[in-house]
């Protein structure tokens, strides 16, 4: 099943000599329990890519679905609707809310949608145990390391039970140890829970876990390789 599909991807940014071409007739796709890597370099557009595919921004051109569901065709209140139910995003510095403990952070989402606090906890409490960092639900992020973060904006992302997961450079200010772990928990996602990722990175020691890479420049698709990941 296609989890994610683009035809013919447009977005122009500005108007007359301002204009910009972020996206330019970029089609793709993302299949049921695929890891997919875009990367390319600074400005190709791979990150105006993923806020499309997240309904996070509208085409100017072009169609994004989301499990069939044609995003062109939702007002903003469904779209927040399929996001909160169907996406999860990690970002790149993780975004978690300073004040809060990690349990707090990775209900939130669950909160946000209207799930009692106190089921959307054990919720959480029961993923931060299956990302191992389940000793540290306590603990605001400056209590924590950077691969606790991690785990912890993994969980998050996960906690809603979305199909598909959105990355974008999540490893952009991790070491290699720690980009290395990472990449690992992102095959247990896609393996062992079988969700879908499309994620955005300039590093191949990430891309390199993904079953497809997608390589981009100046708005359009250039290459693709597949990996060939999931025989191993």
């Amino acid at each position: 099943m296609r989890i994610v599909e683009t035809e013919n991807l447009t977005r122009i940014f500005g108007s007359g000599e301002a204009q910009v071409t972020a996206l330019d007739g970029v089609s793709l796709h993302v299949d049921t329990g695929e890891f997919v890597a875009v990367m390319g370099p600074s400005g190709c557009g791979k990150s105006t890519l993923l806020h499309m595919i997240g309904g996070l921004d509208r085409p100017t051109d072009g169609v994004v679905k989301i499990e069939g569901n044609d995003l062109n065709s939702m007002d903003d209140d469904d779209l927040t609707d399929l996001r909160r139910e169907h996406i999860g995003f990690i970002f790149q510095f993780f975004n978690l809310i300073p004040t809060l403990s990690a349990l707090d952070n990775t209900a939130l989402p669950l909160v946000l949608g209207g799930t009692k606090p106190a089921d959307a906890q054990t919720k959480a409490e029961e993923w931060l145990k299956k990302l191992e960092v389940a000793d540290r639900s306590t603990h605001r992020p400056d209590e924590l390391s950077g691969g606790q973060r991690q785990r912890v904006a993994i969980a998050r992302s996960l906690v809603t039970d979305p199909t598909l997961i959105l990355a974008d450079e999540p490893t952009g200010n991790l070491d290699s140890k720690a980009t290395q772990e990472f990449a690992t928990l992102l095959r247990d996602i896609v393996d062992r829970w079988e969700r879908s990722i499309l994620l955005v990175t300039h590093d191949p020691r990430i891309s390199s876990f993904a079953d497809r890479i997608i390589h981009m420049e100046d708005g359009q698709i250039t290459e693709e390789t597949d990996n060939n990941l999931k025989e191993g």
